[in-house]
């Protein structure tokens, strides 16, 4: 499948946060490497520009829903044949609030997540989290405002105890609802915890 025109397939990024990194550059970013609440691991496949930006909004807002297995399947083609993907148990899609998910009719987040699962064989289990509280859209927030914003908005099911999992959003930003739903993750018990997402913020 050819990657469509306009996206930005994102290069060598840092482990922890998926931001881009120099080639000659360690593996992790001067902020992950301070920073001991980092995910285990992140990867992002490509840059959160405007080509991309207008196809997740009609996918999210306009019903496109034929634009996620497109667009499942071109990150399914951006990440490594290296990644650490396979050494995980589970891919949960980030939850909605169910008053959220009940307005829009469906998670962008599941439908983009299911190509990714079968390409990482991966089972996808969208009931192991749940969104508890309903909390301002991110868009607007600043890095500390996103995460005041989705702090403690999550819970894991008992059932992620021991298990490595990977957990997918549509777009990294701050990483703050990524780092929450992880927070939630390890208050449960999960071993390791990992992040995919299709677009960066860079």
């Amino acid at each position: 499948m050819q990657c469509q025109p306009g996206l930005r397939p994102l290069g060598r990024q840092c482990q922890h946060c998926a931001l881009p990194l120099p080639a000659l550059a360690s593996a992790a970013c001067g902020s992950c490497l301070n920073n001991s609440q980092r995910l285990d691991h992140a990867h992002a496949g490509f840059e959160y520009n405007d080509a991309l930006r207008s196809m997740i909004h009609a996918l999210k807002f306009h019903h496109k829903l034929a634009l996620a297995p497109l667009l499942g399947e071109l990150l399914a083609q951006q990440i490594p044949a290296s990644s650490a993907v396979g050494e995980f148990d589970v891919l949960i899609p980030a939850p909605l609030h169910i008053a959220r998910l009940r307005q829009r009719g469906f998670n962008q987040a599941v439908e983009l997540c299911r190509p990714l699962a079968v390409h990482a064989g991966l089972p996808m289990r969208s009931d192991l989290m749940a969104r508890t509280r309903a909390t301002r859209k991110q868009t607007r927030l600043d890095k500390t405002q996103r995460k005041a914003n989705v702090h403690d908005a999550f819970s894991a099911h008992a059932d992620v105890h021991n298990l490595n999992v990977v957990i997918f959003d549509d777009v990294m930003t701050t990483g703050a609802t990524l780092n929450a739903m992880a927070c939630a993750l390890r208050r449960a018990g999960a071993r390791k915890v990992a992040a995919i997402t299709l677009a960066r913020v860079i």
